[in-house]
């Protein structure tokens, strides 16, 4: 077992935006606004952080080695989740938080419950900063990640291609990307700059997403880039999360900008429920009817 880690929200100080109106025809369609009315009368009952995973009968922890994708010879943790034959074809690789590891909070939720929804799910560990245990539960300074980006994250570009490539040899074909605070950032600056020649990466979902820390940290640097792919985009987060919050018209502006037209954003009510609880959607997690996993769920199926 993965020890449950800190796995909090990146309490960096940030540059504060107003918030300005976006053309509509470019957020969610009429069925995502729907969507959006349903999870808000539901809030209530999702299960929170301490909720047990599904059970399930995948394969359990794996490891893996990104160096024939140019990453360190080093194995890396992961937890794959594998049908015979996927939903729509559709493999998932998820991406966790900061301090966390491939069965914390967040990705534990979300990895479970696609593969009950019939989706091979495959949850990698992410890099760390040097002197840091991969997955140890010791939360590095959010400063040590800008520090070391440029070995960072061309490394977590090698490990999910290497995700991404395990997925292939087990019947999946097209590929929806998942990250959550950091694994966020990760996973955006991976569709924007880090694919090769692997499976398309038909969908990007960012969870708790932020624009600090300069490029390729900050979302909207990479969301530009994804922009111009077309990738759809779900951007979630918590109505209190306030770093996610104030800066979701950066988001999604810096995606339309640049000429993408499929960018859905659903603030979650978290209610009472504020600061790092809020950044990972305690309440709202933990079930199949929960907001969290009914709005990821219907958005892939729409792919």
């Amino acid at each position: 077992m993965f020890p449950t880690g800190n796995n909090g929200p990146e309490n960096e100080k940030i540059t504060m935006y107003p918030l300005y109106s976006l053309v509509s025809k470019f957020t969610q369609s009429l069925s995502f606004l729907i969507l959006l009315a349903v999870l808000t009368t539901a809030c209530g009952g999702g299960g929170g952080d301490d909720s047990p995973p599904p059970s399930n009968t995948g394969a359990g922890n794996i490891s893996l080695d990104a160096s024939t994708e140019g990453g360190s010879n080093t194995a890396f943790a992961a937890e794959l989740l594998e049908q015979g034959t996927p939903a729509n074809n559709i493999g998932v690789v998820l991406l966790h938080g900061r301090g966390g590891n491939p069965d914390t909070a967040v990705v534990r939720q979300l990895r479970n419950d696609l593969f009950l929804r019939g989706y091979t799910t495959l949850s990698i560990q992410g890099p760390v900063p040097s002197g840091f245990a991969e997955g140890g539960g010791t939360q590095p300074p959010f400063q040590n990640y800008i520090n070391e980006s440029a070995t960072i994250f061309p490394e977590a570009y090698a490990r999910i291609r290497t995700a991404i490539n395990t997925l292939q040899a087990r019947n999946v074909q097209k590929i929806v990307v998942i990250g959550f605070s950091m694994g966020s950032r990760m996973a955006s600056a991976h569709v924007a700059r880090g694919q090769i020649d692997e499976l398309p990466i038909i969908g990007f979902v960012g969870i708790g997403m932020y624009t600090s820390g300069g490029d390729p940290l900050a979302t909207d640097q990479t969301l530009d880039e994804i922009g111009l792919l077309t990738t759809p985009v779900l951007d979630i987060y918590g109505d209190n999360d306030t770093n996610a919050a104030t800066t979701a018209a950066i988001r999604q502006s810096a995606y339309v900008t640049a000429g993408g037209n499929n960018y859905s954003q659903l603030a979650l009510p978290c209610g009472a429920v504020t600061g790092n609880d809020c950044h990972k959607l305690v309440g709202l997690k933990g079930n199949s009817n929960a907001p969290l996993e009914m709005a990821v769920a219907n958005w892939i199926a729409g792919l």
